[in-house]
């Protein structure tokens, strides 16, 4: 799935998830064009992400 579907199944803004992609927490797949593919694993991770930090763990943590 694209960075447009994780986000929305996940709740988080792209932006966020680049973000956590640059912070080494989330590894997509590349394509040979730049695009970037994520499987049904990275929802759960990104929505557990976005849990800890709710609870105040920051990502860079």
């Amino acid at each position: 799935m694209r960075i447009g579907e994780l986000a929305r199944l996940a709740q988080l803004s792209p932006k966020a998830i680049r973000r956590y992609e640059a912070l080494g927490l989330v590894a997509p797949e590349r394509h040979p064009n730049g695009f970037r593919e994520y499987d049904d694993h990275t929802v759960r991770l990104v929505r557990e992400i976005r849990s800890l930090n709710r609870l105040g763990i920051p990502v860079e943590e």
